[in-house]
C-alpha cells in the first residue's frame, strides 16, 4: 500500500487520470512524483551509521531496503500503466 505524499491517506491508481489518486483528500500524484520522493527519503536515511547499536544498524537498512521495494513496486505499476496505454492508442 502507498501513502499520500499530502495526508498520508491510501492511494491507488486512477486509470483515467493515469495517477496514483488518494483515497482521502483525492490528491494525485504521478509515478515519476511517487518514485522521486521515495528516493529522497531512502537517501536522508542514509545518514551515518558510526555510534548506532547493532539493532539501531539492523533497523535502518530494514527502512532503507523497505523503501527500496516501495520504488520498485512504483517503477512496476508506472511500466504496467504505461504498456497499458500504447495498447489501447493502438
Amino acid at each position: 500500500m502507498f501513502r499520500c505524499l499530502a495526508c498520508g491517506g491510501e492511494l491507488r491508481f486512477d486509470v483515467v487520470s493515469q495517477k496514483m489518486k488518494c483515497d482521502s483528500c483525492r490528491a494525485l500524484f504521478t509515478i515519476d512524483e511517487m518514485q522521486k520522493k521515495l528516493i529522497e527519503g531512502t537517501e536522508s536515511a542514509g545518514y551515518a551509521e558510526e555510534g548506532l547499536s547493532q539493532a539501531e544498524k539492523f533497523k535502518h537498512q530494514q527502512k532503507l531496503e523497505d523503501n527500496m521495494e516501495a520504488v520498485l513496486k512504483i517503477v512496476v505499476i508506472g511500466r504496467a500503466c504505461r504498456n497499458t496505454a500504447n495498447i489501447k492508442t493502438k
